[in-house]
C-alpha cells in the first residue's frame, strides 16, 4: 500500500512538471527587413512566463526594453535557448538590457512575474521592445578599392535605412541601396554580393 502511494504521489508531481512546462509560451521574433527592431505586446500570469526566442550573430548587439501596461511588475532574463541561466549578471531580473553577444546563436528575452506575484497567481500585460543592431554597422566611410579588369573601382559604404554602396568606376558613379548579409562580412543586392 505505501509503495502504492509513493507511485501515485509521483505520478502525480511528474504530470504536474510536465503541465507547468506545456503551459510555457515561446514567440520567435521576426524584425523585419530593413529595420533593426520590433516591439511585441504580451501578457503573463502566475507561474507562466513567456520566452521571446531572437537569432543574433557573434559581435551583434542585442537591446531590450519591458514596460508593463496593466497588473503587477514583470521582469525578463535574457539566456540562450536551452539555457536556464542569464548570460550575464546584469540580464537577470531587469526591465531594460542591451549587451554585445558572443556566439551566433537564439537568445531567449524570458519574461516572467516576481516571485511573491507568480504565489499570489496575479497578472500582467506589458510591452517588449527588442533591438539587434547589425554588427557590421561600423562600416560607415569604409571605401573597398577594386582591380577589374586593369581599371579602378572604388566601393565607399555608408551606414543608413538602407545602407548604400557607391561605386565609381572611372568617370561614372552608381549608387545603390544594400542590405547587410547575415554573416556581416559582405553586402548584398539583387544577389550581387560586395566583399568588405
Amino acid at each position: 500500500m505505501f509503495k502504492r502511494i509513493i507511485f501515485l504521489f509521483c505520478v502525480a508531481l511528474l504530470t504536474g512538471i510536465f503541465s507547468t512546462a506545456a503551459a510555457q509560451k515561446v514567440v520567435n521574433v521576426k524584425i523585419k527587413a530593413g529595420t533593426t527592431s520590433t516591439t511585441l505586446n504580451g501578457s503573463t500570469r502566475g507561474a507562466r512566463y513567456v520566452d521571446y526566442a531572437v537569432s543574433a550573430f557573434e559581435g551583434q548587439t542585442i537591446s531590450a526594453t519591458l514596460i508593463k501596461k496593466t497588473g503587477t511588475d514583470v521582469y525578463f532574463n535574457v539566456l540562450r535557448q536551452g539555457s536556464e541561466v542569464a548570460i550575464a549578471d546584469d540580464a537577470r531580473e531587469v526591465m531594460s538590457w542591451s549587451g554585445t553577444v558572443d556566439s551566433t546563436d537564439v537568445y531567449v528575452i524570458r519574461v516572467y512575474l516576481p516571485k511573491s506575484a507568480r504565489l499570489a497567481n496575479r497578472t500582467s500585460t506589458f510591452r517588449l521592445t527588442i533591438k539587434v543592431n547589425h554588427k557590421n554597422d561600423s562600416n560607415a566611410g569604409k571605401q573597398v578599392i577594386y582591380n577589374c579588369e586593369s581599371s579602378t573601382l572604388t566601393a565607399d559604404f555608408k551606414d543608413g535605412k538602407p545602407p548604400t554602396v557607391r561605386i565609381r568606376f572611372g568617370t561614372q558613379d552608381i549608387e545603390l541601396p544594400l542590405e547587410p548579409s547575415a554573416s556581416g562580412s559582405k553586402y548584398e543586392f539583387n544577389n550581387q554580393m560586395f566583399w568588405v
